[in-house]
């Protein structure tokens, strides 16, 4: 964020306003591509009725919830009206988490065990918030620096620790990785 927009009247403040909305958003990214997915599923299986009113319930709940946060939780919590937009964003995306629970759980019903093992959840999850925790410790000192080159270095700080811990939590796919990289190195 602040790579594109940190010029002129867009600051340190607004680029941490727009990365936390931003934030607020990506929670919800899993599950969204996981819904449609699941989604997808269904109607293969010729059920469009249940995606939809899962869909339904979805919406239903995003805005319930978006709106409960905008109007009331951010006020509750002395939050900045401008940060309304952030928790707007958190209630659809623990919506789309709704939903990708709801639409797995049909699915599995129908065929039987999908997607992820469910073990390597955990691993992936702890590996990409400890990453992201370091991360967002290195912004805040690098905070006054130029823009490009700290996200340039987190980014890259990103990705090693994240393939590191991944790596060393056991994930097969992290492994692999670090296998056929060693097999291109010899």
């Amino acid at each position: 964020a602040g790579v594109v927009f940190r010029t002129g009247k867009f600051g340190v403040a607004e680029t941490t306003w727009l990365w936390g909305t931003l934030a607020a958003s990506s929670v919800g990214l899993v599950a969204g591509t996981m819904g449609r997915l699941y989604a997808t599923t269904l109607f293969a299986l010729q059920d469009t009725r249940t995606p939809q009113r899962f869909a339904i319930a979805r919406v239903l709940l995003g805005g319930t919830l978006g709106l409960t946060g905008a109007f009331w939780l951010g006020r509750a919590l002395g939050l900045d009206p401008k940060w309304n937009v952030a928790l707007l964003s958190l209630g659809s995306a623990a919506a789309a988490w709704m939903e990708f629970v709801l639409l797995r759980g049909n699915v599995i019903g129908r065929i039987g065990q999908t997607g992820v093992r469910p073990g390597t959840w955990w691993p992936v999850l702890t590996s990409a918030v400890v990453a992201a925790a370091v991360c967002i410790g290195v912004r805040e000192m690098l905070a006054r620096a130029h823009a490009l080159p700290v996200a340039l270095a987190i980014l890259a700080l990103y990705a090693v620790l994240y393939a590191a811990s991944t790596w060393a939590l056991g994930v097969p796919e992290a492994r692999a990785l670090v296998d056929m990289l060693a097999r291109r190195r010899r």
